[in-house]
């Protein structure tokens, strides 16, 4: 009778845990699927986090274009915008681009622009450079140039005036490549 009752109890013992299991689960289950109904609003991705902090560029750009009169293609729609970064001395180099990629206004069908990116030459910069760049300027219409000093360390400014050159008088430009000569 003793082991009667030993098997007996287990299974008992083994039932009502089961039984508790089986609420606790049924509860999980239920709070689960009542959470996954409510409405969701997701505040944190509609907050600019910018506006909790005093925002204030680390360099203002506040140089100007100089020579933009004829070099500007908001009435077009280009399909690619190559601005070739150079500097003012080298004329060879433009004027060999011109006469061989730079001469395709159109490749495959898809209307394709060349630019000239340029800076100042120096300080005190040469008339008859500034006169040569204002008349290639004239001849060709493709020279776009700011007033800081043309230098390797002012690459950067020179990224930066291409960028604000097509968002300003470019910007139904489909792509834009900056390369170098």
């Amino acid at each position: 009778m003793a082991s009667a009752l030993w098997t007996v109890l287990p299974s008992r013992m083994s039932l009502r845990s089961l039984k508790w299991s089986l609420l606790l689960l049924s509860l999980l289950s239920f709070f689960v699927m009542w959470y996954l109904s409510l409405p969701h609003y997701n505040v944190i991705e509609r907050v600019n986090w910018m506006y909790f902090y005093e925002y204030e560029p680390i360099y203002r750009q506040d140089f100007h274009f100089t020579l933009r009169e004829h070099s500007n293609c908001s009435h077009q729609n280009p399909f690619l915008v190559i601005l070739v970064t150079s500097h003012p001395s080298d004329v060879k180099a433009r004027q060999a681009i011109r006469v061989t990629w730079g001469e395709k206004k159109s490749w495959w069908g898809y209307e394709v622009l060349t630019f000239f990116l340029l800076g100042q030459e120096a300080e005190k910069e040469d008339k008859m450079l500034a006169l040569s760049l204002e008349d290639e300027h004239l001849l060709y219409g493709d020279i776009i140039r700011q007033d800081f000093l043309d230098t390797y360390n002012n690459l950067t400014l020179k990224t930066i005036m291409a960028f604000r050159w097509v968002t300003e008088f470019c910007p139904n430009a489909k792509y834009v490549m900056k390369t170098r000569h």
